[in-house]
């Protein structure tokens, strides 16, 4: 599972406007480890936040059901880290799949347990007779058509064969020469979770 945070450019008004401009739209993307579920402080909060979702699932069983939930810190939505993280220029994941998005992948995945992931699973599809399940709802993997990707992850040493660390560096999978900068949009997620920040939530059911 995935959850993308979706933000525009503040050079434009509203979402309509900047999802089809060139770095119109900037996207956090967040992936799930499915888990047994481990007591600790960290893990009691996600646990929390997403169990707080989950509880108004059942207002939310088909696409475009909303419903709106108690604030909660937003910053439990999100990993322990969120240091390392990959970023490229690409589209939308829907229809019409704008190439307007620059998206930015956290290295650190978010645990959650099979009881809460088979929550999600039993969402379905209204468009057809027999009820679907919203499974398998993802964009397949595109071609990287000449695009870079980029890393904030440190430059580290090769590892030889013969149980030595070489000088040489490894090769970042990054372009050469570029220099990587953090987003405003990262620089606030840090700040809602330094800050334990709330904020209203909805929640809608959507198909890809």
């Amino acid at each position: 599972m995935e959850m993308h945070v979706v933000t525009y450019s503040q050079r434009y008004r509203m979402f309509e406007e900047a999802k089809n401009a060139t770095g119109g739209l900037a996207v956090l993307s967040f992936l799930f480890d499915v888990g047994a579920e481990k007591p600790n402080i960290y893990n009691n909060s996600i646990a929390f936040a997403f169990d707080e979702i989950i509880s108004h699932m059942n207002a939310v069983q088909h696409k475009d059901d909303n419903v709106a939930i108690q604030a909660f810190p937003l910053g439990s939505l999100f990993p322990r880290s969120t240091d390392v993280f990959y970023r490229y220029y690409g589209g939308l994941t829907t229809p019409p799949c704008y190439e307007s998005v620059i998206w930015t992948i956290f290295q650190e995945h978010i645990r959650i347990s099979e009881r809460q992931i088979n929550q999600f699973r039993h969402l379905g599809d209204r468009h057809f007779r027999r009820f679907r399940g919203l499974s398998d709802n993802y964009r397949p993997t595109q071609p990287l058509n000449g695009r870079y990707v980029y890393t904030n992850t440190p430059i580290g040493y090769q590892y030889r064969r013969e149980g030595t660390f070489g000088r040489q560096p490894l090769r970042p999978i990054s372009a050469p020469n570029r220099q990587f900068v953090i987003m405003p949009q990262v620089e606030y997620l840090i700040y809602l979770k330094k800050n334990n920040m709330t904020g209203n939530v909805s929640v809608t059911a959507t198909q890809h």
